[in-house]
């Protein structure tokens, strides 16, 4: 199993730091710290790729390439979602978002980054793809806005693929919507997946059954752990071994199916991190 740990320092993804502060090299600050916690496989988080793109010009890069020669790194990445929906029924707005996202992998091309995650649908579509709706529409309004929404997702995917080998395109589940349609919008266009563990157990999904059905298309792993709160909330992206999710299990069938897909521990700061690190250290997992 190969593990691998995020940009976590950049905080929220926008390029700062832990004390808030923006600096050319914290994107390298933040390679170099992962490095340092062990993990030779790195996910760079990309949504400020054009906020702050001194931090991805080709000085930081190359010092990246120079650090992925000496300690033998790979990376995966984190395309941009926050500000960007390539699902987006305003077709100006599909077409930028298709343009950030060709221009975030353009801007990697020299680390060889091996598989791309992408939000196939933006935040806006978990109003029309899950049960209820803030607006008492027909239900075959709400269809037909799905629908709309799927076509405008898979049009910009066959735009994105046409610049890279759709497979190292990773379809993301989002905890929003079944997770069948990120399974068919990637299947419709040749691309993997990305699994996320957390997300699948915030929708009631068995992630141990999808990982068994699906492990030949899986590229990628979010792995992180979800507690419940004392009001019944559920919270992801938290340490391994502090929560329920079955990350045992999930990691001894990974094992078993002999499955070579980066594992993101994607927790989002450093303690946090370390906590997970040690977790698979208590464990006897090694990184």
């Amino acid at each position: 199993m190969r593990f691998s740990l995020p940009t976590m320092h950049l905080i929220a993804r926008f390029g700062r730091n832990e004390d808030g502060i923006i600096q050319r090299e914290n994107l390298l600050r933040s390679v170099k710290r992962i490095i340092e916690l062990g993990s030779k496989n790195i996910d760079l988080c990309m949504d400020s790729v054009n906020y702050r793109s001194e931090q991805f010009d080709n000085r930081i890069m190359e010092k990246i390439l120079w650090l992925k020669g000496k300690h033998q790194l790979s990376f995966t990445a984190h395309l941009p979602f926050i500000y960007t929906d390539i699902s987006a029924l305003d077709e100006g707005i599909r077409e930028v978002s298709v343009k950030n996202i060709i221009s975030t992998i353009n801007v990697t091309k020299s680390l060889g980054v091996e598989v791309f995650v992408l939000h196939a649908l933006g935040s806006i579509a978990h109003r029309f793809l899950t049960a209820k709706h803030p607006n008492q529409m027909k239900k075959k309004a709400i269809i037909d806005f799905r629908n709309d929404i799927l076509e405008q997702a898979n049009k910009s995917i066959k735009t994105i693929c046409d610049y890279i080998e759709p497979e190292r395109i990773a379809i993301e589940n989002l905890p929003y919507a079944p997770i069948e349609i990120f399974v068919s919008i990637a299947e419709q266009n040749g691309c993997s997946y990305c699994f996320d563990v957390g997300h699948s157990i915030l929708i009631d999904n068995d992630p141990i059954n999808f990982i068994k059905e699906n492990f030949h298309n899986i590229a990628i792993i979010h792995l992180h752990d979800v507690v419940r709160s004392q009001s019944g909330e559920i919270f992801d992206h938290q340490a391994l071994g502090k929560g329920f999710a079955p990350i045992k299990e999930i990691l001894a069938l990974c094992e078993k199916v002999n499955l070579n897909a980066p594992i993101v521990i994607e927790n989002l700061n450093e303690q946090t991190a370390v906590l997970s690190l040690q977790y698979l250290k208590n464990n006897n997992i090694v990184i």
